[in-house]
C-alpha cells in the first residue's frame, strides 16, 4: 500500500543485470490516480535519473489518458495489469521507486522480472531513458518547441502525446545537426500513422490512438 505523499522502493539491486518486465495491478486505474503515482528509475552511477514520470506516461499513455485503452506491444494495459517489456540493462545498480503525489492511498500488486546477469557490453549499449514534457500550450503563430533534444548516439523507441486542440502542427525530426528534417508530418496525427484525426479504434502493436479526435 502506497500512502498519500509517501514513496516506496520496489527494487534495489547492487549488481549487474537486465530488467525484463515490470507489471503493476493497482486497486484502481483512474486517470487521476495514474497521474498522481510517479515511478523513478536510477541506473548505475548516472547522476540523471533514467525515468521520473507518472505511471500513465511510463506505461504508454499520457496525463489524463484512459489507460484501459493503452494496448501497445512493449507497454500498456492487458485488461488486468499495466505492463512494461522494454529490456533495461544495468551494470552496477538498478533502483526502482514509486512516489504518491496524490491525497489518497493506493494498494497494488507488482511484479518485476529481471536477469541477474547482463550479457550487454556497456561500450555498445545505452540506458533506456524516458523524458516527460508537462503540458505545453502553443498558440498559432508562436515559435516551435522541442519534444526531445539530446546529444549522443542512440535510438528513439517510442513517443506518446496528448494532442489537445488543433493538431495541425507538424512533427519534425532533425538528426546530427541537419538543417532540414529527416521526417516531417503534415499534422500531429500523421506522426502516429493516422489520418484526418486520431481514431481510438486503430490500435496496433506499435502505433495507435487512445482517445478519438474529430476534425471538422
Amino acid at each position: 500500500t502506497l500512502l498519500a505523499a509517501d514513496s516506496k522502493v520496489l527494487l534495489d539491486l547492487g549488481t549487474g543485470g537486465v530488467i525484463r518486465r515490470i507489471r503493476l495491478k493497482p486497486g484502481q486505474l483512474s486517470s487521476e490516480m495514474m497521474d498522481a503515482i510517479w515511478i523513478k528509475l536510477l541506473v548505475d552511477d548516472d547522476e540523471d535519473v533514467a525515468a521520473h514520470v507518472p505511471l500513465s506516461v511510463f506505461f504508454g499513455g499520457y496525463e489524463q489518458a484512459p489507460m484501459t485503452k493503452a494496448r501497445g506491444l512493449p507497454c500498456g494495459y492487458d485488461g488486468s495489469r499495466l505492463y512494461f517489456y522494454f529490456p533495461m540493462p544495468f551494470w552496477k545498480r538498478m533502483r526502482i521507486e514509486l512516489e504518491n503525489r496524490g491525497s489518497e492511498e493506493l494498494a497494488m500488486d507488482y511484479e518485476i522480472g529481471y536477469c541477474d546477469e547482463n550479457p550487454y557490453s556497456p561500450e555498445r549499449t545505452g540506458t533506456l531513458r524516458i523524458q516527460h514534457n508537462p503540458s505545453t500550450e502553443v498558440r498559432q503563430g508562436e515559435p516551435d518547441f522541442a519534444h526531445l533534444q539530446v546529444k549522443g548516439s542512440g535510438h528513439i523507441v517510442g513517443t506518446t502525446a496528448n494532442l489537445a486542440g488543433s493538431i495541425e502542427g507538424n512533427f519534425r525530426t532533425y538528426i546530427d545537426g541537419m538543417k532540414t528534417p529527416s521526417t516531417e508530418t503534415t499534422g500531429g496525427e500523421d506522426y502516429f500513422c493516422h489520418a484526418f484525426g486520431i481514431r481510438e479504434d486503430l490500435q496496433t502493436p506499435f502505433h495507435g490512438g487512445i482517445v478519438k479526435t474529430i476534425v471538422g
